[in-house]
């Protein structure tokens, strides 16, 4: 919903600021206020193009601000951006002589994106600028709502059916087709998966070989270093004995001064005899093995290999032969298989076309339904002449929204031919076609306000009135705001907004009560202080009210 709107620097307005409500609201001021210009700033607002021509002379910079509540379409946009959704969205756009720039909820963003937020907030109707009235996309989708349950839960089972049916030609472009290629692919992974087994491989078996490649080829040094280190150890044993004695010896002489020495020289005597023991130990596995070291180094040179082809780990090398293996197997039942995914996919494309001809007849009755409703709409907005169709053209080809491109007809005359609207249309034609539209699908959840511009161009009377109800009755299920010049249409608001311009430029401000009547009056008559156009603009406040509270009783 759009809240407040702020324009400075744009064609005659300095700077103005509009706050919006709920339900209807109407913008209503003298020829040149600068009604046309809140379409163009909030135009701009919502992505348009940059003219640096619509600035101020006396500004080197517009700036248009809205501030607007958020819904879960827009949260989403914003959230796909990197952009926390909130509970608000403010929306900015700079324009100056060179360049422009664009903010959402303070984060500087691109045009495009600001457009795109913008779609799903507010959608301004005017010639050629609804969404709905010319988006085939669109038009689909709000004739599935319109269709309610049955529509929708035909929809959703095409959906999942085209779904099984894509993954099925996924799975069948993923098969090799070539008998010749496929026989080579086959043989290759059978070859590669027999040398990895053949190898007979387990975890960790390049370590372990590693550490003995490396003692088998140092043994002989290492035989010959540990021999002589035994040997001295030997004669160090023997000579700490020795020490020993000859300490024991003295004793009779220096009583126990030297127990201590001779308790050390004990300990070390006992700690070289444990040290000559292990080093007995260790030499016998110093044996020169010159046949097991050839093994082992060949041993290693395979599990090296395998490891450059298929690595870089062994584990990487086991995992490889295993997966070679399985897509072998699954390449030798390749016929078996394409034929099974065959079967499937021409049964779920049977399916499918049941389905989506199940789905066409649905849309068809429905379209039926909109046309009639919308076209009595027509009648009551002054177009009797004109004509409307809801279009469904089912094709070949079907996707998950099936076959049918939906697409709103319109004929401005009973001799004019029935061509899109987006063709066809005056910007006032659009305007009272939207709301005819929007009034016949008015409650299926759409989340944007409608901004109606020149809703009543070539309108008055009785036609605008009905205008007025028409709107006030939509405005139950979503924000309207009109720009409009006739009191009838503004009689029937819920919040009313007035321009008028001043030396400072175009000046906006809520008219309530007795500023109402005077508006209206200038409306109804060009002169705010006429006597009659009071009384008259009173009567259709009270006719308005009237039926206000007859609608909602």
């Amino acid at each position: 919903m759009l809240c407040e709107l702020r324009a400075a620097g744009l064609g005659t307005i300095e700077d103005l600021v509009i706050s919006f409500e709920p339900g209807f609201n109407v913008v209503t001021g003298e020829t040149g206020a600068g009604k046309s210009l809140i379409v163009g700033a909030l135009g701009l607002l919502l992505g348009g193009r940059a003219d640096k021509d619509a600035l101020r002379p006396d500004v080197a910079e517009a700036e248009i601000e809205g501030r607007f509540k958020s819904n879960p379409e827009a949260a989403g946009v914003l959230d796909d951006a990197g952009i926390p959704p909130e509970d608000e969205i403010v929306l900015v756009r700079r324009i100056g002589k060179s360049s422009s720039k664009a903010y959402a909820n303070g984060r500087m963003v691109t045009a495009g994106l600001l457009a795109q937020v913008g779609a799903t907030l507010v959608e301004v109707v005017g010639q050629h600028s609804s969404r709905l009235l010319v988006q085939s996309d669109t038009q689909r989708d709000a004739l599935d709502r319109f269709g309610g349950t049955e529509v929708r839960n035909a929809g959703e089972s095409l959906a999942r059916t085209f779904r099984k049916y894509q993954d099925c030609q996924r799975e069948l472009s993923g098969l090799v087709a070539d008998p010749a290629q496929l026989a080579r692919e086959c043989e290759n992974l059978e070859y590669q998966a027999r040398e990895i087994d053949q190898a007979s491989l387990e975890p960790a078996q390049d370590r372990v070989l590693q550490s003995e490649v490396q003692a088998l080829a140092n043994a002989e040094m290492l035989g010959s270093e540990v021999s002589q280190a035994q040997r001295l150890a030997d004669d160090a044993r023997d000579l700490l004995a020795q020490s020993a004695q000859r300490i024991s010896g003295l004793t009779d002489i220096v009583g126990d001064a030297l127990v201590p020495v001779a308790s050390s020289l004990d300990t070390a005597t006992v700690n070289a005899e444990e040290a000559l023991t292990q080093l007995r130990s260790y030499l016998q596995t110093c044996e020169v093995n010159p046949d097991r070291l050839a093994e082992a180094q060949d041993r290693l040179a395979l599990i090296n290999d395998l490891k450059r082809k298929y690595g870089p780990e062994l584990d990487d090398v086991i995992t490889y032969g295993q997966e070679a293996l399985t897509k072998a197997q699954a390449l030798r039942r390749a016929d078996e298989t394409r034929a099974e995914l065959v079967a499937k996919s021409d049964a779920a494309w049977g399916e499918l076309k049941l389905e989506a001809e199940a789905l066409t007849a649905l849309r068809t009755r429905v379209a039926g339904e909109i046309t009639a409703g919308i076209q009595r709409r027509l009648e009551a907005l002054a177009m009797p002449q004109a004509k409307f169709c809801v279009e469904v053209v089912s094709g070949e080809s079907i996707d998950r929204h099936g076959a049918d491109a939906v697409r709103f007809m319109f004929g401005a005359g009973s001799d004019m031919p029935l061509r899109p609207m987006a063709k066809v249309a005056s910007g006032g034609e659009v305007s009272r076609v939207m709301l005819a539209v929007a009034a016949e699908l008015a409650g299926l959840g759409q989340s944007s306000s409608l901004v109606f511009d020149e809703i009543d161009l070539g309108t008055g009377g009785e036609v605008a009135t009905t205008i007025g109800e028409m709107l006030m009755l939509l405005a139950r299920d979503r924000q309207l705001v009109a720009i409009t010049h006739l009191a009838q249409v503004a009689s029937f608001a819920n919040h009313h907004v007035g321009l008028h311009k001043s030396a400072k430029g175009t000046q906006a401000r809520v008219l309530r009560a007795t500023d109402r009547v005077v508006e209206l009056s200038r409306m109804l008559s060009g002169s705010p202080n006429s006597i009659r156009a009071r009384q008259h603009a009173e009567e259709l406040l009270a006719r308005a009210n009237e039926t206000q509270a007859q609608s909602v009783g």
